[in-house]
């Protein structure tokens, strides 16, 4: 578990197509990506797609530590045939890169380091804070090869529209269909953020029990929930905490 902290932007304005794509283990499918060749079908220019990753392999980090790096200008921006985006930190970069470098060690200390099969990936800034991701290299291929697209890499645990008011003490879990949980913890600003796999119910039980060891008082605090099997994990989280609002 880590503290993610950073100052607050703007987030930028990109018109685009948004697909999701859930790391589960499982082998990927082409057959996923017919809603985005359908999108670009016939297009001219490039039309950018936000690609939102669901892996436990993300963390958060400032948006000052990739301001900081030198100009990317002098790179080889084609390495590996992937093409950047200069002006969103989101870009992939060649892994000899100033701004590569930094993602993999962001992700060595936060202990997901990306596997054999795995490459990594980063957002643009949302409220200060930048999401860096290992995924696995066959899907990043696959939709790097689709023509007339310009990808933009996020995660859930950029959603800034569940952002608590100034001081307040909330919490907001959003759960996939597919086990992960994205859990933000704010009390006078973001304190917590992680993506964690919960397989059951002495998984649900263990991460709640580690949260409130590190946090006393969330018991006090509002949950807010939202994602998949709603009722059902409402039901498992009430003893946890006085307010529940589901989304």
């Amino acid at each position: 578990m880590k503290r993610a902290t950073g100052k607050t932007s703007p987030s930028p304005t990109i018109e685009k197509v948004s697909i999701q794509l859930a790391l589960s283990g499982h082998s990927f499918s082409e057959e996923a990506l017919a809603p985005l060749d359908e999108a670009v079908h016939g297009s001219g220019p490039a039309v950018d797609v936000q690609v939102c990753w669901l892996t436990e392999k993300t963390t958060l980090a400032p948006q000052e530590l990739f301001d900081t790096l030198p100009d990317p200008a002098g790179e080889d921006t084609t390495a590996n045939g992937r093409s950047i985006s200069t002006d969103l930190p989101g870009g992939m970069l060649s892994d000899s890169s100033a701004a590569y470098r930094l993602a993999a060690s962001l992700l060595r200390i936060a202990g997901i380091a990306p596997a054999t099969g795995e490459e990594i990936v980063w957002s643009g800034p949302v409220q200060g804070r930048i999401a860096v991701m290992a995924v696995r290299s066959e899907t990043l291929r696959a939709l790097e090869s689709r023509p007339h697209v310009r990808l933009h890499h996020t995660s859930p645990l950029l959603d800034d529209r569940e952002e608590a008011a100034t001081g307040e003490r909330a919490v907001s879990i959003r759960a996939e269909k597919s086990g992960l949980l994205y859990i933000k913890v704010y009390d006078g600003g973001l304190q917590f953020a992680e993506a964690l796999r919960c397989d059951g119910e002495e998984d649900l039980r263990y991460l709640m029990e580690r949260l409130r060891d590190t946090f006393p008082a969330l018991g006090d605090s509002t949950l807010r929930l939202s994602g998949a099997e709603i009722p059902e994990l409402r039901k498992r989280l009430k003893p946890y905490f006085r307010r529940i609002v589901c989304a």
